[in-house]
């Protein structure tokens, strides 16, 4: 009998071994072709998203340009095709479906040319050239809506291989930096009125004109009621009652120097005559013709009735005193108080576009002020002066901290404090005084305290050239992606 040789345990094991080694190799394979493939989607997408982020920067960069651009150039408001600028017709079937006349679905009335002459609508030239050799090109588009003349800013933006595309957009309206039409020269609540105190009154002119010193006794424009009736000047608008000291006001016509003869006849009138190079000490009301309490020496006591509203309070006939003198004048630009911290859009366009003190401020701090995008001054400290602005080219002022004018102070503008005021003697304001809450902080007048409406101060600040503002249209920031 032969003796059969069996497998062994040991040569069974071995099999099972070398089953689960392939079994494990195949497996390793497959998860490292696994990984491996993820790690190639993982690249692809950080290199799209890298080339999105690339492109998107590149297209903020353009959108930033176009929106300065329009910011600097508010005749691109006239929206005219043949006009001051370079508009194309985006009904024209040649340009109609092309960028940025089309943009995704939305298409525009007219677009900015950048190259005046080609048949094509080019972009804006750039002023300084993205260096990394980034593609990004900036448009402006034009259309009009229910809320007026809405230009477009269009930005656009290539990565640097050529394979990522973005857009950026953002609206504007044209509006007005202060607020258009007659000024006050004095708006402020709860104003008692002391010390010796003379404001000249708003004549209600037109301010429209192209030189202010065309405005004459013959032109003057009283303000009037529904039924044409003359209602008077308004001189000062404050929400409260009562004064003290003497006090008294007097329209433009009356506010003279008996020193001098006038061009129309009789004593010199300051308002019409006076540059802010004239001495103005010899100017006063003419005591025949003022309003003011009975200590000013005029010739009849003064009570506020509808025909003559000169000083503003709840009684007033003509409207409401406004809920914040600030947002009033400033064509309502919001003013809010965050940390202790005063923040508007005002105090960051003086940032941008005029001076801006961190502190407090004085005459030398508003050098060079008038050839500012805007004449604004805004110091977070208390603000101080002796001789600031000139007729023709006034300034406005906001101060934070107190706003004091020196004795003998002659300053030209619109001065608006958001807390204290105080005038020493001899001070002479010609333009406005704007404060924001004097129910709460003091205003503080001593000596010989003269408030003028100036024609030329508010036709200068209320000129298109300075006045014109830009506003962002809320909710037209948009960033969509080309490829």
């Amino acid at each position: 009998m032969i003796n059969q040789p069996h497998p062994s345990f040991n040569s069974q094991k071995g099999a099972v071994v070398l089953l689960i080694s392939i079994v494990l190799l195949v497996g390793v394979t497959l998860i490292t072709i696994f990984a491996a493939r993820v790690g190639i989607i993982d690249l692809r997408i950080s290199g799209n998203e890298y080339r999105h982020k690339e492109s998107k920067a590149a297209a903020h960069a353009a959108l930033e340009q176009s929106s300065a651009f329009i910011k600097n150039n508010t005749d691109l408001y006239e929206g005219t095709v043949g006009g001051t600028s370079p508009w194309k017709d985006c009904t024209n079937v040649s340009i109609k479906d092309d960028l940025p006349c089309k943009v995704g679905s939305k298409s525009y009335a007219l677009a900015y040319d950048g190259i005046i002459g080609t048949t094509t609508i080019d972009p804006l030239e750039y002023t300084v050239p993205l260096t990394s050799g980034i593609a990004s090109d900036s448009y402006i588009v034009y259309e009009v809506s229910s809320t007026g003349n809405i230009l477009t800013a269009i930005g656009t933006g290539e990565s640097l291989d050529g394979t990522g595309e973005a857009f950026a957009q953002v609206s504007y309206v044209k509006s007005n930096f202060i607020t258009p039409g007659a000024i006050p020269p004095i708006l402020a609540s709860g104003v008692d009125l002391s010390g010796s105190f003379t404001i000249i009154a708003d004549p209600r002119v037109t301010h429209s004109q192209g030189d202010c010193k065309t405005v004459t006794p013959l032109n003057v424009s009283p303000i009037t009621n529904e039924d044409g009736d003359i209602l008077g000047n308004m001189s000062l608008w404050v929400h409260g009652n009562g004064s003290g000291g003497t006090w008294q006001t007097c329209s433009v016509d009356s506010y003279v120097d008996d020193a001098a003869s006038s061009l129309w006849g009789g004593d010199l009138k300051c308002i019409y005559e006076y540059t802010d190079t004239d001495d103005w000490s010899n100017c006063a009301c003419d005591p025949d013709d003022h309003l003011s309490d009975s200590g000013a020496g005029s010739t009849a006591g003064y009570t506020p009735t509808y025909d003559h509203p000169d000083i503003k309070g709840d009684w007033n006939v003509i409207e409401d005193f406004p809920l914040s003198p600030f947002e009033h004048f400033f064509n309502g630009k919001e003013l809010t108080l965050i940390a202790g911290e005063y923040v508007s859009d005002v105090k960051q366009t003086a940032k941008d576009d005029g001076i801006f003190i961190d502190g407090n401020c004085g005459d030398s701090d508003t050098v060079g002020y008038e050839d500012n995008d805007k004449p604004i001054i805004w110091c977070t400290g208390n603000a101080t002066f002796d001789t600031v602005g000139t007729q023709y080219d006034p300034i406005i002022v906001v101060s934070e901290g107190t706003l004091k004018l020196n004795g003998n102070a002659n300053v030209w503008g619109i001065f608006v404090g958001l807390t204290d005021f105080t005038a020493t003697g001899g001070a002479r304001v010609h333009g406005a005084v704007i404060i924001e809450d004097a129910a709460t902080y003091n205003f503080n007048t001593n000596g010989n305290y003269e408030q003028i409406y100036d024609f030329c101060v508010i036709s200068s600040l209320q000129d298109n050239s300075i006045n014109s503002d830009t506003v962002k249209l809320a909710y037209s920031a948009k960033d969509f992606q080309g490829n």
